[in-house]
């Protein structure tokens, strides 16, 4: 479809209402595991972008981890000039449809925007990903090559976004991961009804043609050391990410009990088996993000066997305090979750068959405010109860990769075991050596993946030339 004629603003209508973000209904989308959003037609993205009101202060870039310049990009698509927007939108980032995707906007650029004071934000995220689906990057083409040579070890966000960056800049790239497909947690775990694979396929498509070399089972510090990574290449960047999950209670070895991030991957890895089988009762310990994707996920393979949905999300914190995405949250109600709060579960219990029959639980109540700013949840002494249930899926979050600590005693890491670096490039305690993503800040934004990134690629850029 045509995007219709522009028209000058003096000729359009003061107020424009919303334009919905289309999505399947519920009853259609959990008997599959089929992208849940849908997009604009060009009509409503140009109606919907043409709602910005291009405030000076521009709260939107502020909010962005990217600082991606919204107004200009939509007040191009409010004139029907697609490609205009879609390059402004590549301009600052490396992996916008998919940032189009899996952002959580509402606390990001759609939590600042103005018009959600007084109504409804702007669909920043759906009019990102709709203008960079109808104009997607360029191929990358170097004015010219250098004969350098970058290892980048993990193939997740921030190694993507950095692998575009110094191809860009004409150095030959190889990519390694552990896993035996690309893409790290974008392509192992984050279900197809979020992200669709196909927006991931066409990044490293583009990455290949440009002459990226890729060697998947390779995992930096058992399959190549550190030592040989800086003996074959000029410079190394490690975006290994922070993928280690966290300590579970008594009783995660009992049979029907899954870990959030094994349950995800084997439903939409790469290379998936039989579908996993859970029982009548599912109950997901946890609150991220990772949580209400597998309780979705749980939804919909109940669903797609024949099943009522009977799955509970238990949080030990209050539900403002929850972390995962609030558009995820509602997703997931809308589809058949509940959520209890301020219970944390002590232990899983087996039943005669030392199969897992209930969860204990302690009521909490709210303590003093901690590090991350929340009130510590506090255990209600007495208020222990019990939840029966047939499957549990343990989705706590994430931890520093322990063999990070094996990669070379001069690698500095933080208290926590991340990597020490440079925060304006990247760089660690070693000589070549740049870190970036997850395995520097712990487990984060996609968006924020790709700003380090980006900006890890450009200082390697730097570092190379100055060695010419």
């Amino acid at each position: 479809m045509q995007p219709p004629a522009p028209r000058p603003r003096a000729t359009r209508p003061l107020r424009v209402l919303p334009s919905a973000v289309p999505a399947r209904p519920v009853a259609e989308r959990v008997q599959d595991f089929a992208p849940v959003a849908l997009d604009f037609d060009t009509q409503s993205a140009i109606a919907e972008a043409d709602r910005c009101l291009g405030c000076p202060k521009q709260p939107c870039v502020e909010a962005c981890p990217l600082h991606t310049d919204i107004p200009r990009a939509l007040s191009a698509l409010a004139e029907g000039n697609v490609e205009q927007a879609g390059a402004i939108f590549h301009a600052t980032n490396a992996l916008p449809d998919i940032c189009g995707y899996v952002c959580p906007h509402e606390r990001l650029c759609e939590g600042a925007c103005v018009l959600g004071r007084h109504g409804c934000p702007l669909a920043i995220g759906a009019l990102e990903r709709y203008a960079t689906q109808h104009s997607p990057a360029r191929p990358i083409a170097p004015r010219r090559r250098s004969r350098k040579h970058v290892l980048i070890a993990g193939t997740g966000p921030a190694g993507l976004a950095a692998a575009s960056g110094l191809l860009a800049a004409g150095h030959q790239v190889t990519l390694i991961d552990a896993a035996p497909q690309p893409g790290g947690w974008l392509s192992s775990a984050i279900p197809t009804f979020k992200l669709p694979r196909e927006a991931l396929n066409r990044h490293l498509d583009r990455l290949l043609r440009a002459g990226l070399r890729l060697r998947t089972g390779t995992r930096l510090g058992v399959d190549l050391s550190l030592d040989e990574a800086r003996r074959q290449a000029d410079a190394v960047l490690i975006c290994t990410g922070a993928r280690v999950e966290a300590d579970s209670p008594p009783g995660a070895d009992l049979a029907g009990v899954w870990q959030g991030a094994r349950l995800l991957s084997a439903v939409f890895g790469a290379d998936p088996g039989a579908m996993p089988q859970l029982g009548a009762r599912v109950i997901v310990l946890g609150g991220g993000g990772t949580a209400t994707d597998c309780a979705r996920t749980a939804a919909r393979l109940q669903a797609q066997s024949g099943r009522p949905v009977d799955v509970t999300l238990v949080y030990r914190r209050r539900s403002h305090e929850m972390p995962a995405p609030q558009r995820d949250r509602q997703a997931a109600e809308a589809e058949g979750v509940r959520f209890r709060f301020q219970a944390a579960p002590l232990a899983l219990r087996p039943g005669a068959n030392g199969v897992l029959r209930s969860i204990e639980f302690a009521e909490t109540s709210a303590g003093a405010v901690d590090e991350s700013g929340r009130a510590r949840p506090v255990p209600v002494p007495g208020s222990t109860f019990l939840l029966e249930a047939d499957s549990a899926i343990i989705a706590f979050g994430w931890q520093p990769d322990p063999a990070v600590r094996q990669l070379n005693p001069a690698l500095e890491l933080d208290a926590a075991g991340y990597i020490r670096v440079d925060a304006g490039t990247g760089v660690t305690s070693l000589p070549g050596v740049y870190a970036a993503g997850d395995a520097v800040h712990g487990p984060s934004l996609v968006s924020q993946a790709v700003r380090d990134g980006m900006r890890a690629a450009a200082a390697i850029s730097t570092f190379l030339s100055a060695q010419n």
